[in-house]
């Protein structure tokens, strides 16, 4: 081994040994560092979001409170049913309850009890004249504002929750008890919500039998009353003192008083093991879990882990040259003699070693140099015969030298080529895009840099393998079916997005391109793949919808507030008001229901952005909503004085889709028509059934004879928030959503959606939904 190699190979040792144990220490201190941010961040969430379920409770009382204290309510319950008015104020309640329900579409059941016990009045009619004096509606009711724990509803099949009220005269006396009954899937959507820790955090509610009540993230709605999480979070969650103390002063300061105990690691309702937190909610004795699997925190610490010893690496190698250098200059003057010893045997003989040293490297040269002297004398005499000899070489030389010349062209022309290709390669190499180059069986031949970048795989790791399977999330079966009837079939290149999984297993957003290359046969040679990570663009604009969603069910409660007060007051309930009053009063309660609409659009549209919308087909005939749909708008064409014609064949089938997005459709589709065609104009809406297609469908046509979509407009229509030039002068308070909804229910049901038209004449949709029908999906809530 040379001495340089030793003196390396000692350096390096020492360097690592000290590496490791520094190693160790970063490691142990970043996990205990990660550890603490875990525990900040889950508990930062549990305790929001425990807070905005106390607050959206609370507004539900607040609701009890007012429908409790109207004046319809207190002269029902005063009034006789042997009273000649008793029919005409029950009426006046009847109306009222169907307002409420029609005011806020969680309100499943309204009933009134009076002070024996008996429902006097509900939404139910079937249900009037039954006895509730045992239930704690009213044992509870009589007393404080109190909403009752979630249960499984006999005559609703749903789980849902209630809230009653007392119902008192002027002195205070108990007239009779109000109830309002709801279905939590609000609830459903509060507690969702993530802080973005990793795939395994989830939040639930479980009430004081530790049972669930609301979705688990693993096991769905299959959970809900039917599966305990006697877990030590729920335990601890439920421990006295900390309910008492939540009763007595809230959350604050809660973490401070009790530090690491609001924490807990240990194995959850599936026995894998997570670190935890919870938050007790008083007003009803439920608790709020949230939770994370370890393996997620784990792999955080590991992350930082393999970031320092990159550096490690980085420095290894620092150090590594630093040395190398360093011992070559020491071992520089032996070096040089063994080269020279080794070199070729025209410089062997020129070679005089120059060395002023006095040691023994010294001597070794001056050694050297003599036995060199020597040899050169005889090689000289040796040279004058070969000399000889080269002349009759040189001669056949000559004949090559032309031979040599017509290659050289030739390899110049090469050269070009090369360098051509060699800059092509070199961009494609560093592209900031990951580029695959597949065979037709999707076998990888190449890999640019970025692959290493945006997956965490290297270019060695995938050579050979089956493009993706490394870092692939399986997506739905129709999107390969799709993808590859596209690249495949039609020979096409295709276009889209898709989720796939690091070598960390980080979960990221991308957009795909995948292009054939085809040979002179027209058959495919290879496949082209480019992908774009677009995971932050993703999580911004998951952000904003979030937003736009928790914003809109905010402001749900005070806008149903602000009707049911305005109703009231037009009902008299404030006594009487001059006719100026009613026309404020009035104009209050047209502008807030504008502004309840456009809230329900928002809702919508985050529902669709977010993919939460539920799709529950069922047997519906679609003529029979159109019905209904034209009468809600008939008062507003009636007012245009529009001519409107609805037509239909008489071979309609029953098909299996969702009644409230074919409502919102049509709806859409209407309204659009009456607010954009100007009086005296005409609106024609048709429904027919087309079988003579590779797929049959319903074609429903909505022609009308408006202000129609202007040319350079038109590939904007079905943009969210979009609206034409002429439609804003028109009508000032659109929103723009309409068409978007339309085309986003449209897209998710396997349906379609085109339009003809021509400024100034009009605009024909054509909507195509396949007999098969919409296919159901799962959703934590449906579109208002």
């Amino acid at each position: 081994m040379k001495i340089r190699t030793k003196i390396v190979l000692i350096f390096i040792s020492v360097f690592v040994l000290l590496t490791i144990s520094s190693g160790i220490f970063v490691s142990i201190f970043t996990t205990s560092s990660i550890r603490s941010q875990v525990y900040s961040y889950l508990y930062t969430n549990v305790e929001s979001r425990a807070e905005h379920i106390r607050t959206f409770l609370n507004d539900e009382k607040t609701t009890g409170v007012v429908l409790a204290g109207a004046s319809v309510y207190r002269d029902f319950l005063k009034e006789s049913k042997t009273s000649s008015q008793y029919a005409s104020i029950k009426e006046k309640i009847n109306q009222r309850i169907k307002r409420t329900l029609d005011a806020d579409s969680s309100i499943v059941k309204v009933f009134i009890i009076d002070k024996k016990g008996v429902i006097v009045a509900s939404s139910n009619s079937l249900e009037e004249g039954k006895d509730y004096s045992n239930d704690v509606y009213f044992t509870e009711g009589k007393e404080h504002v109190y909403i009752k724990d979630m249960y499984m509803s006999p005559e609703l099949q749903k789980v849902i929750y209630g809230i009653s009220a007392p119902v008192l005269d002027d002195t205070g006396a108990l007239l009779g008890i109000s109830v309002v009954e709801y279905d939590p899937i609000d609830f459903y959507t509060i507690v969702k919500a993530v802080n973005g820790l990793g795939p395994t955090e989830e939040s639930f509610l479980i009430n004081k039998d530790k049972y669930f009540l609301t979705p688990s993230l693993f096991y769905g709605d299959s959970v809900i009353l039917k599966m305990k999480n006697d877990t030590k979070n729920a335990s601890d969650c439920f421990d006295p003192a900390q309910t008492q103390y939540v009763i007595n002063s809230g959350y604050a300061k809660l973490r401070s008083v009790l530090g690491n105990k609001v924490f807990v690691e240990s194995t959850d309702y599936r026995g894998v093991n997570i670190v935890g937190t919870h938050a007790y909610i008083p007003e009803t004795g439920w608790c709020l879990i949230t939770k994370l699997d370890k393996a997620d925190v784990i792999q955080n610490s590991d992350t930082i882990s393999l970031i320092f010893f990159l550096i490690f690496g980085g420095s290894f190698i620092v150090f590594a040259i630093s040395l190398i250098f360093i011992s070559r200059k020491a071992t520089k003057p032996i070096q040089d003699l063994s080269e020279a010893m080794k070199s070729d045997r025209d410089e062997y003989f020129n070679i005089e070693l120059s060395m002023d040293r006095k040691d023994e490297i010294g001597d070794l040269y001056r050694s050297f140099n003599k036995m060199i002297g020597s040899v050169k004398k005889s090689r000289e005499e040796i040279e004058q015969k070969v000399a000889e000899q080269t002349q009759t070489i040189i001669e056949k030389q000559k004949d090559l030298e032309e031979q040599k010349n017509a290659l050289i062209n030739v390899l110049d022309d090469s050269k070009i080529l090369v360098n051509d290709l060699a800059k092509f390669k070199l961009a494609v190499d560093n592209a900031s895009d990951l580029i695959l180059i597949t065979d037709p069986d999707g076998i990888v031949l190449y890999a640019n840099k970025a692959i290493e970048i945006i997956t965490g795989f290297k270019e060695k790791d995938t050579i050979g393998k089956k493009a993706g399977t490394l870092w692939r999330l399986p997506m739905s079966k129709p999107f390969y079916e799709e993808l590859w009837k596209t690249i495949k079939t039609e020979k096409r290149t295709y276009q889209g997005e898709i989720k796939n999984r690091k070598k960390n297993h980080e979960i990221y957003d991308s957009k795909i391109s995948i292009s054939p290359v085809l040979d002179e046969n027209n058959e495919i040679k290879f496949f082209v793949g480019i992908q774009t990570d677009i995971t932050h663009e993703k999580e911004i604009d998951r952000a904003k919808t979030e937003f736009v969603s928790l914003a809109s069910h905010q402001l749900r409660t005070p806008l149903t507030s602000i009707k049911w007060y305005t109703e009231m007051l037009l009902s008299g309930d404030g006594g009487e008001m001059t006719p100026a009053q009613k026309n404020f009063v009035n104009e209050i309660s047209d502008s807030n229901q504008r502004m309840v609409q456009l809230v329900n659009a928002l809702l919508n549209v985050s529902r669709l952005d977010m993919g939460t919308f539920a799709v529950d087909p069922e047997p519906l005939d679609i003529v029979q909503v159109a019905e209904v749909v034209i009468r809600e708008q008939e008062h507003s064409i009636n007012g245009k004085s529009q001519k409107f014609t609805f037509t239909h064949s008489d071979n309609i089938p029953t098909i299996s889709a969702d009644k409230n997005l074919v409502r919102i459709i049509l709806q859409n589709l209407l309204s659009n028509a009456n607010k954009y065609t100007p009086k005296e104009g005409s609106i024609t809406l048709s429904i027919e059934k087309i079988e003579n297609d590779p797929k049959p469908h319903l074609l429903i046509q909505c022609i009308d004879t408006g202000c129609g979509i202007p040319e350079p407009q038109k590939n904007k229509i079905f943009q969210k928030l979009f609206r034409a030039d002429n439609a804003r002068t028109i009508d000032t308070e659109g929103t723009g959503l309409g068409l978007y909804i339309i085309k986003s229910i449209l897209d998710e049901t396997g349906g379609s959606v085109k339009f003809e038209s021509a400024e100034g004449k009009g605009t024909t949709f054509t909507i195509s939904i396949p007999l098969s029908g919409m296919p159901k999906k799962d959703g934590s809530k449906g579109l208002t």
